[in-house]
């Protein structure tokens, strides 16, 4: 009985049967190099945090040029972000240096985070942020590390375009003020009365952006806080996937020792 490729199958069978010590020994072989393996390569734990965006609107320089030059109450323009935005931002280097300082500070050592990753669940504004350890507090701390450093980054962002921001009403603010004495003084009221109330307009506007600039980040939700994961059902977990990947491996090789033997023995 021969296959597509024109091997017969029996033979074949019957090769590898003959040689079944052979073969054993091969897949037995594997497995216990895959068991000597998960103790000598050095342990990684995983620790997950599961956060949910949030869309936020931010005011940009157009609509506050707007509103300085009009003196009217616009609305700002919202900015929403993604969830594969986000995804991005969380692996950015100033995400990943933040968390490393955010490390250092909490461990009083030098850190350098040697794995993460940041994973969206589909259709959901849902991201999982896996960090990695030797120990499970170590993976549960790189997987907090990296949310607090985002939350960090986007809040600095924030201040600086806030303050960015006030400094541009600041100005405009003293121009309304010194418009609407100017008016006052030249016997002006209603237009001293406009002026007035740019001003006025101008100073909520000010202590709305002042505000902004002092709330914590609200880009994400965490949902569900880092894991702290169970060494021993980790390692018996991974014992039990090492154990058939070697298998898997051995039953591979032994094929393929079986076909080395089936085309030498066919070419005598």
């Amino acid at each position: 009985m021969k296959n597509a490729v024109g091997i017969d199958l029996k033979r074949l069978i019957y090769i590898m049967w003959v040689r079944k010590k052979v073969i054993g020994g091969i897949i037995a072989g594997c497995m216990a190099v895959a068991v000597v393996a998960l103790f000598v390569v050095p342990k990684q734990y995983e620790s997950t945090t599961l956060v949910k965006t949030r869309n936020v609107g931010i005011s940009i320089d157009e609509v506050t040029t707007k509103l300085i030059a009009s003196g009217r109450n616009e609305e700002g323009i919202h900015i929403d972000l993604s969830s594969a935005a986000y995804v991005e931002l969380m692996k950015s280097r100033a995400v990943c240096a933040e968390a490393e300082r955010i490390i250092r500070s909490k461990t009083n050592t030098d850190a350098a985070i040697s794995g993460y990753h940041v994973k969206n669940t589909r259709m959901t504004n849902l991201i999982s942020v896996t960090g990695g350890g030797r120990t499970p507090e170590e993976a549960q701390l790189v997987s907090q590390a990296i949310v607090e450093g985002f939350q960090a980054v986007q809040e600095k962002k924030n201040q600086e375009t806030q303050d960015q921001i006030i400094r541009i009403l600041d100005e405009r603010i003293e121009v309304a003020r010194q418009a609407s004495e100017d008016a006052r003084a030249q016997g002006k009221a209603d237009a001293a009365e406009i002026k007035q109330t740019l001003y006025m307009r101008l100073m909520q506007q000010r202590e709305q952006h002042i505000i902004q600039r002092d709330m914590p980040c609200m880009d994400i939700q965490i949902i569900d806080p880092a894991d702290l994961p169970d060494k021993d059902a980790v390692l018996e977990r991974k014992k039990k996937l090492t154990v058939l990947e070697g298998f898997v491996v051995g039953v591979m090789l032994a094929l393929g020792y079986g076909l080395f033997c089936y085309k030498r023995e066919g070419n005598k």
